[in-house]
């Protein structure tokens, strides 16, 4: 009779409320779960495309920024040596 009345709970229809971003809907906790699952990772990739933009636009902006004000080594040796040989 337990386990009847948990797979009727858990297979039969449900009214689930909004939340967490997820509309009002009516199912299965089953199907709620696998909603919630969906969810959280569409939000998940959205989070990490974002990451990896932002952090390929702070890569661009460093390097430009250092190309800009950074000290070429070589260059500057051989300003240093041709100050010298004067």
């Amino acid at each position: 009779t337990v386990v009847n009345a948990l797979s009727s709970a858990l297979t039969g229809s449900t009214n689930f409320a909004m939340a967490g971003g997820l509309g009002a809907t009516t199912g299965s906790f089953t199907d709620y779960a696998a909603a919630i699952v969906a969810n959280v990772a569409g939000k998940a990739a959205q989070a990490s495309s974002t990451y990896t933009a932002k952090q390929t636009a702070q890569s661009t902006y460093a390097s430009s920024m250092s190309s800009q004000s950074g000290v070429n080594i070589d260059q500057e040796s051989a300003n240093l040596s041709a100050l010298q040989n004067k």
